[in-house]
């Protein structure tokens, strides 16, 4: 983080992201969220997290050969979560639902390449984990790769994560059917319960890392997703690339609306503004 705050200083940090931006993407430029092409709200006939995008894109894409392989992450072992390659539609359903922990996507992309020989793959990563999947795409040209990013405003530590859920909801998170994170609340269904608690009362189980991020929404992705700025049981949908949207247009059965670009746009300068001075808390002598 010190060596970041040092990149952040200098300018490298800026110019970096930048030309990883003019690289990947093309559109036009929000101060806020980056480049990109479209932004609407979606609801899809799949039954996935809010509106099933995801899960629609992914399906979709393989089904017409955009790709022959995907990196997701599946429930494992109670809520804990593993990042698996998807080779067919059924492996893709299979990862349906937000996990809210960090695995390594790059890893398992680096796998599919080298030991399983996949040249079009789909990777869905958090913020972090794209900026990461791109230094990878730019090592790796001859390989043709999707990117769909998603919202995030912070990850947890599972371990924590179920304590603090226990002890707060009286809930075995391992035991759970879902959890969702909606309007600033951590909601648990259990037995076709809902239980809640505010997103703020998880703070000792969120990862040291999250709290420098500035990233909200995956800025450096094909495609971004998430629930803010959408109605209930629909995603927000950003296209970014020519193609994210060639992607997208394979979506069919589609209901639209307007999204709130507004509240978009308030959380992403909250997390930029929040991670820029955290790291200048922590490394003030750095920054001067």
């Amino acid at each position: 983080m010190g060596l970041r705050a040092q990149a952040l200083k200098s300018g490298i940090e800026k110019r970096h992201l930048s030309e990883l931006e003019q690289l990947f993407l093309e559109g036009v430029t929000d101060k806020e969220y980056g480049i990109y092409r479209d932004i609407k709200a979606v609801k899809t006939a799949i039954k996935g997290q809010d509106g099933g995008v995801v899960t629609s894109l992914l399906v979709e894409g393989m089904k017409k050969g955009l790709f022959d392989s995907a990196i997701v992450v599946y429930r494992q072992n109670g809520f804990q979560a593993e990042a698996v390659i998807a080779e067919n539609v059924s492996d893709i359903r299979m990862a349906k639902g937000s996990k809210y922990q960090l695995v390594s996507v790059a890893g398992k992309l680096v796998e599919a390449v080298k030991e399983k020989g996949k040249k079009k793959i789909a990777v869905v990563g958090l913020p972090c984990q794209v900026l990461g999947i791109r230094e990878i795409q730019k090592a790796m040209p001859e390989v043709e790769i999707f990117v769909i990013g998603l919202f995030c405003m912070e990850n947890f530590v599972y371990r924590l994560l179920r304590q603090s859920v226990g002890e707060l909801l009286k809930v075995d998170l391992d035991l759970a059917e879902k959890a969702n994170i909606t309007k600033g609340n951590f909601i648990v269904t259990n037995e076709g319960k809902q239980v809640s608690c505010k997103v703020s009362e998880l703070q000792e189980a969120v990862r040291i890392g999250c709290s420098f991020c500035t990233d909200f929404t995956s800025r450096l992705a094909d495609i971004s997703v998430g629930s803010v700025g959408s109605p209930d049981g629909y995603s927000t949908v950003i296209t970014r690339s020519r193609k994210g949207e060639e992607l997208f247009r394979l979506l069919k059965d589609l209901k639209e609306t307007s999204a709130d670009r507004d509240e978009i746009d308030r959380l992403a300068s909250w997390k930029e503004r929040k991670g820029f001075e955290k790291l200048k808390q922590e490394f003030s002598s750095l920054l001067g």
